[in-house]
């Protein structure tokens, strides 16, 4: 019986509409995702000279990737930027998913290595983008479906990337909260002393004003002010963070709504007063939700675009075939 409800979970309930408008969503949301995360790698003089890693992260020391140029940062991240417009569009949908794979890790091998810690931002998009490079996300609603003989989706194949993204952004959220158990125990919420740290550290991370005045982040270190709040707000994390677990089983839309917009909420929070940049992290929750329809729109409306002749006369296509 857990045989079947896995394969009825990970194997039902998806459609090729719903998997190439998530796929369209999620290429969007990247695009500012990816300029939050390394726009300040542009922010040094492109003509300079190069410099070495003092603590390069595993993989550059493995490759022998020892030293900062910054023009092939530059093209680096330009380049990102395309694929990912490559794959929300559908062109050559595997190739650039590939791509944007393996430059996000060039550019938070030299973010990290320039900043000497490793940052986890980018984990949840990098795992969706490797289930679509390995789905066939990129045969419908695309440019690389208009070049061919179109062939419908099998159910399978269009729900388990959608189940396996699902599950890999609640496991994350759920082992972070379980981080926080192992390392401090009740106490992370019980006493609030660790958000209240972090608070104060962030809101004087760029040093005091010259004039005495407050710190760069002066709601931060207002809020680190008021001990009940910190524990409540700590314990409403943790409880987030466990309870995402539970989120690909529930079906009522307006629990996931309502749970997701907390968790939005919480994102915006953090970037606020802590500078942590999640900020278009919760673009990945798309996942969470049938967006079949606004496939189905997408693809009416590009029926109507290849159909309509210049008499307007519209043309049938072929019919989709169905893979056996």
């Amino acid at each position: 019986m857990g045989r079947d409800w896995l394969a009825r979970f990970f194997f039902t309930g998806g459609s090729g509409e719903r998997l190439g408008a998530t796929r369209i969503l999620l290429g969007l949301g990247l695009l500012p995702f990816h300029v939050l995360q390394y726009h300040n790698l542009l922010q040094v003089d492109l003509a300079g000279a190069r410099w070495f890693y003092v603590d390069p992260v595993w993989y550059f020391d493995l490759l022998g990737i020892r030293s900062h140029q910054p023009v092939v940062t530059l093209v680096a991240f330009g380049a990102l930027l395309v694929a990912t417009l490559c794959f929300t569009l559908g062109h050559r949908t595997r190739t650039a998913a590939w791509a944007s794979l393996i430059l996000i890790l060039f550019l938070k091998g030299a973010r990290d290595s320039i900043a000497g810690d490793i940052h986890h931002r980018e984990l949840i998009p990098f795992h969706i983008l490797l289930f679509f490079a390995l789905s066939r996300g990129g045969d419908v609603l695309s440019l690389d479906a208009r070049r061919r003989t179109p062939q419908a989706l099998a159910e399978w194949e269009a729900s388990w990337p959608i189940r396996a993204a699902q599950c890999y952004v609640a496991a994350f959220y759920f082992w972070s909260g379980v981080a926080k158990l192992r390392v401090q125990g009740t106490a992370w919420f019980a006493s609030g002393a660790a958000l209240q740290e972090l608070l104060i550290g962030r809101s004087l991370r760029g040093g005091l004003p010259d004039d005495g005045g407050l710190a760069s982040s002066s709601f931060a270190l207002w809020l680190a002010q008021y001990p009940d709040v910190l524990r409540l707000l700590a314990g409403g994390t943790l409880a987030m963070e466990l309870g995402f677990l539970a989120l690909p089983l529930l079906r009522p839309l307006w629990m996931r709504v309502v749970f997701l917009v907390g968790v939005t909420s919480f994102h915006v929070a953090n970037f606020v007063l802590l500078n942590v940049k999640f900020l278009f992290l919760p673009v990945v929750f798309v996942t969470y939700f049938d967006v079949a329809p606004i496939g189905r729109a997408i693809h009416r409306w590009l029926d109507q675009r290849s159909t309509d002749g210049p008499s307007g006369d519209a043309a049938r296509r072929p019919p989709l075939r169905r893979r056996q």
